[in-house]
C-alpha cells in the first residue's frame, strides 16, 4: 500500500469516526430534548394544577367576602339603603331630594353623614371592583350613584345654606338689637 492509499484509508476512517459521533452527539441531545420536553409536560401539568387550586381558593375566598359583607350590611339594621340595589338607593336619593321640610342645618348635617357613608361604601366596591367580580354595568351604575349622591349632598348643603342666610337676615333686618345672646337664641337650634 502506498502512502496515498494509507491517507485516503485513514480520511476514510476519521470521516467515518466522525460521523458516527455525531450520530451519537444527535442521538444523546434528543434524548436529553426528549428529557427535557417531559420535565416540561410534567413540570406545566403541575404548575396549571397548581395554579388552578390558587384561583379555586380565591374564587371561594373573594365569594366568602362578598358574602360576609353583605350578611354585616344587613346585621347593621339603621334603616339605611343598601347601595349597591337599584331600588333601594334611588328610593333613598328620591325621598331626600323631595323631602323640602328637612332643609334646616341640622337635619341635612345628619343625612349628609349617612350619605357620605353610603358614597364611602361605593368607593369601597370599586376599589375591590377586580376582585369581586363587578361587571362593567354595575361598575358603571355605581359611579353613576355616586355622582348622583354628591350632587343631592351640594344640592341640600346649598338648601340648608339658604335657610341660615334668610333666618341671619331677618335679624339683621329687624329692629331688634343685637345682642350676642339673641343671636345664640338664633344659632342654637343649627348645633353647631
Amino acid at each position: 500500500m502506498s502512502a496515498i492509499e494509507d491517507a485516503r484509508l485513514k480520511a476514510e476512517q476519521e470521516e467515518k469516526d466522525r460521523l458516527e459521533r455525531e450520530r451519537l452527539e444527535r442521538r444523546r441531545s434528543e434524548r436529553i430534548e426528549a428529557a427535557e420536553s417531559q420535565r416540561y409536560t410534567a413540570e406545566s401539568q403541575d404548575l396549571l394544577s397548581l395554579l388552578e387550586g390558587n384561583r379555586n381558593a380565591l374564587v371561594t375566598l373573594l365569594e366568602d367576602r362578598k358574602q360576609k359583607a353583605q350578611w354585616l350590611r344587613f346585621m347593621k339594621c339603621d334603616g339605611s339603603p343598601d347601595p349597591t340595589v337599584n331600588a333601594e338607593i334611588n328610593t333613598y336619593i328620591n325621598l331626600w331630594k323631595e323631602d323640602e321640610s328637612r332643609n334646616d342645618l341640622d337635619a341635612v348635617l345628619k343625612e349628609s353623614n349617612q350619605t357620605l357613608d353610603l358614597i364611602n361604601e361605593l368607593q369601597q366596591y370599586l376599589e375591590a371592583a377586580d376582585n369581586i367580580d363587578l361587571t362593567d354595568g354595575e361598575v358603571l351604575r355605581y359611579e353613576e350613584t355616586i355622582v348622583e349622591l354628591e350632587d343631592l349632598l351640594h344640592a341640600k348643603q346649598d338648601a340648608a345654606t339658604f335657610e341660615l342666610l334668610k333666618v341671619s337676615n331677618s335679624v339683621f333686618s329687624s329692629s331688634l338689637p343685637l345682642t350676642s345672646s339673641s343671636i345664640l337664641k338664633l344659632l342654637i337650634p343649627f348645633h353647631f
